[in-house]
């Protein structure tokens, strides 16, 4: 997972719902400059017993990394190795502790559920590969500034969550290295379609920030 792109500008993320198929997955990651999808799983008593959700993991690396893009697993580091993965990603101190324990040196641990400037510097300093803003139900502006604060303080990567394409944008500006890609909409048919304008949302943005004295 690199935040290098040919245009020196933020990439895409995407979190996926479980519920969509290795080729559904296939089409959206190869709809922009993604770096990176955090495969949500299903793990509820009775939902999706674990073997079962184990292979449908490992379904979803092939077509994800023959795109060069990582795959992460939310909150299951131990089934990394098995399904192939790159890494994982992690809500909460105390389990992100434990997953880096886990999983380093060899994947990617990225630490989500942040909400305040000490969370994320405790996962910064604890070993994140990435610290995510976004996915712990903050408002969009809230968001925005932690991002702008940590990407001009800190130098592991940040990532900010969007849901449109004038947050993709505003994140991109602000400094994000990644920008992740959430919500219901990615389960509709034109979901890939729009990847695409929000990863040229992003471009776009990464230009104008560029052209600035």
């Amino acid at each position: 997972m690199t935040n290098t792109s040919p245009e020196d500008r933020a990439r895409l993320m995407l979190v996926l719902p479980a519920a969509l198929s290795p080729d559904d997955v296939a089409s959206l990651v190869a709809a922009g400059d993604v770096a990176a999808v955090v495969a949500q799983t299903d793990t509820r008593s009775g939902a999706n017993p674990l073997p079962n959700e184990s292979r449908r993991l490992a379904a979803l690396a092939g077509p994800v990394q023959a795109a060069g893009a990582a795959l992460l697993l939310e909150g299951l580091p131990e089934m990394v190795a098995e399904s192939g993965a790159d890494g994982a990603h992690v809500r909460g101190q105390p389990a992100f502790q434990a997953a880096v324990k886990r999983l380093k040196p060899d994947f990617i641990a990225g630490a989500g559920g942040l909400t305040t400037r000490h969370s994320a510097m405790e996962a910064g300093e604890g070993g994140a590969d990435y610290v995510l803003f976004g996915d712990a139900g903050l408002p969009f502006n809230e968001t925005l500034e932690l991002v702008r604060w940590w990407a001009d303080l800190f130098e592991v990567p940040c990532v900010g969550v969007a849901e449109t394409e004038d947050q993709a944008a505003a994140l991109a500006q602000a400094g994000a290295d990644f920008v992740a890609l959430s919500g219901v909409w990615l389960l509709d048919r034109e979901a890939a379609a729009m990847v695409a304008r929000m990863d040229a949302a992003v471009a776009v943005a990464a230009r104008a920030a560029q052209a600035v004295p």
